[in-house]
């Protein structure tokens, strides 16, 4: 599942943040984050709707902080 999940995530999350190092952490966070839920009870369905939810959200959060640092 990462094999297929990586490229389109890292594409998505340096376009969401400008940033390659950035973006790399963030599509690898969302990953975990998502392997460590579908050890659980999630649904194998949903698996790369709920992965560019979580970067998404990890995304702006980051830009916001980045941004706030800079300020």
């Amino acid at each position: 599942f990462v094999h297929v999940a990586w490229p389109s995530l890292y594409r998505t999350a340096v376009l969401m943040t400008g940033d390659h190092g950035l973006a790399e952490d963030l599509a690898q966070n969302a990953l975990a984050a998502q392997a460590a839920r579908l050890a659980s009870v999630e649904p194998l369905t949903r698996e790369n709707e709920r992965l560019r939810e979580l970067l998404a959200l990890q995304a702006r959060f980051a830009v916001r902080t980045h941004a706030a640092a800079v300020l």
